[in-house]
C-alpha cells in the first residue's frame, strides 16, 4: 500500500487548531526523553505511575491489617491503643509510618498518574472505563485517607469532624433536612461518641475493599496493562516508603479529650488529604461541598466532552487478500482492538481473518509491526514511515 513519508503525513489536529494541551503533551515527551537520557528507558519512574501506585497499594493492605490489630474504635480506647501501637509495640511506630507514607504516595501518585493521560489526551473513545474507573479510585483513596486521620482520634480527629459535620450539613440548602440527617448518620448522633468510631472504621474498611473491584475495572479494557513496573522500580518504591517511615517519624498529637488552648503546638494537617479541611478557613462549607461534586461530576463526563477535532483519525485497516490468520496482530494489540473472525477470510487456505474494533483502536501502528505479511496498515502512515517515525523519537 502506498502511504506517506513521516513529514507528509496528515496531522490528526490542524496546527491552527493547536491548543495549551497539544503543548503540555509535547512537553511531557519532551521529559520523558530527557529522563531517558538519564537512566535507562525501562527505570523511567513516569511510565510506571499506575504500577507504582498499586505497589504502595500492596503496602496499605498489610500494614492497615496490622494496625487493626491493636485498634480499640471507642472514644475513650482509640487514642491510646494507637498511641500503645506506636510506642510499644516492635516496630509498631515503623509499620504506622509506612501505612502514612505509602498512603500520601498512593494518592499523590494517583493524580500524576490522571494528569498525565489527560494532557497526553488518552481518556476519551476507547479509554472511557479506565478514566472514570480512575476518577472513582481517586476519590475512593482520598475518602479512605481522611476517615483513617478520623480513627486516631485526636485533637485533629475532632476538628475533621466538626469540617465533615459543616459540609454534609450544607445538603440542607438543596433538601430540607438532608444534611443534618446524613451528619447524625454519620455520627451516630448529635456528638461525637463511639457509634461515630465504629462507623468510621467501616467507612475506611469498606471503601478499601471496593478498591479491589474498581483496580479490576480500571484494567479490564487492556490487554496487557502495566499493573506492576519492574523490579528495580519496584524495588526503589518500597525502600523509599521504609526509609520515610523509619527516618521520618510521625507527629505526636494529643488526644481528642485535651481541649485545644492557645498556645500549644499547631494542628498538622495532611494537604493530600485534608485540604478540604484546611480550606474551611477561607471558603464556607456549601462552597467546598460545591466544588467537590462539580470537581467529581466534571471529571466523570470529560471523556464524552466534544473536542475540538477527534484525535484518532487514522485507524488501522486490515487488506484480506493478504491477511493468513496468523493472529499475531490480534496477540500484540495492547488494547484488545483486534480480533480474529473465523471463516470470513476471502483466501480459502485461511480459516480466519483480522478485524479491527475502531473505537478501540489507539493507531499505536504495533499491529502493523506485528503483522509480517503487509496485511494491516495505518492508512494515513505506511510501515516504514511508522519505522522511520520511531527511529526519529529514539534520536
Amino acid at each position: 500500500m502506498a502511504g506517506y513519508s513521516a513529514d507528509q503525513a496528515p496531522s490528526p489536529r490542524d496546527k491552527g487548531f493547536d491548543s495549551g494541551l497539544d503543548k503540555i503533551h509535547q512537553a511531557v515527551v519532551s521529559i520523558d526523553k530527557a529522563i531517558n537520557k538519564v537512566i535507562p528507558e525501562e527505570f523511567n519512574p513516569f511510565y510506571y505511575l499506575g504500577g507504582i501506585t498499586n505497589v504502595l497499594w500492596v503496602l496499605l493492605v498489610p500494614s492497615g491489617i496490622f494496625l487493626w490489630f491493636y485498634y480499640k474504635p471507642t472514644t475513650a480506647e482509640a487514642f491510646s491503643s494507637v498511641d500503645y501501637l506506636t510506642v510499644q509495640v516492635f516496630f509498631g511506630g515503623v509499620i504506622r509510618g509506612i501505612h502514612r507514607y505509602a498512603g500520601n504516595g498512593m494518592i499523590l501518585l494517583a493524580i500524576l498518574h490522571m494528569l498525565r493521560n489527560f494532557f497526553t489526551d488518552r481518556y476519551r473513545g476507547f479509554r472511557d472505563i479506565p478514566w472514570v474507573s480512575g476518577v472513582i479510585l481517586l476519590f475512593l483513596t482520598g475518602f479512605i485517607g481522611l476517615t483513617g486521620y478520623l480513627l486516631v482520634w485526636d485533637q485533629r480527629a475532632l476538628v475533621i469532624t466538626e469540617a465533615l459535620v459543616q459540609i454534609l450539613k450544607s445538603f440542607d440548602l438543596v433538601i430540607a433536612g438532608f444534611g443534618t440527617w446524613m451528619a447524625r448518620g454519620l455520627l451516630g448522633g448529635d456528638e461525637p461518641n463511639n457509634l461515630t468510631l465504629a462507623r468510621m472504621l467501616f467507612l475506611h474498611v469498606g471503601p478499601a475493599v471496593m478498591v479491589f473491584f474498581f483496580l479490576w475495572v480500571h484494567y479490564l479494557r487492556l490487554h496487557r496493562p502495566k499493573i506492576w513496573p519492574p523490579a528495580f522500580v519496584t524495588l526503589l518504591t518500597i525502600g523509599v516508603v521504609l526509609l520515610a517511615a523509619g527516618l521520618l517519624p510521625l507527629e505526636k498529637t494529643l488526644p481528642a479529650t485535651t481541649p485545644i488552648v492557645a498556645g500549644q503546638p499547631d494542628i498538622v494537617y495532611d494537604i493530600f488529604y485534608l485540604l478540604p479541611v484546611l480550606a474551611l478557613s477561607s471558603i464556607s462549607a456549601p462552597w467546598i461541598l460545591a466544588l467537590l461534586l462539580l470537581m467529581f461530576a466534571g471529571l466523570m463526563i470529560l471523556p464524552w466532552l466534544p473536542a475540538k477535532k477527534h484525535r484518532y483519525v487514522n485507524v488501522a485497516t486490515v487488506t484480506p487478500e493478504n491477511c493468513t490468520g496468523c493472529q499475531l496482530c490480534a496477540i500484540d494489540c495492547p488494547f484488545d482492538a483486534i480480533v480474529m473472525v473465523p471463516g470470513a477470510n476471502p483466501n480459502p487456505r485461511y480459516t480466519e481473518l483480522a478485524v479491527v474494533n475502531d473505537d478501540k483502536c489507539a493507531e499505536c501502528g504495533i499491529c502493523v509491526g506485528a503483522c509480517p505479511f503487509h496485511a494491516i496498515n495505518l492508512p494515513l502512515m505506511d510501515e516504514y514511515a511508522i519505522r522511520d517515525k520511531v527511529v526519529a523519537l529514539l534520536k
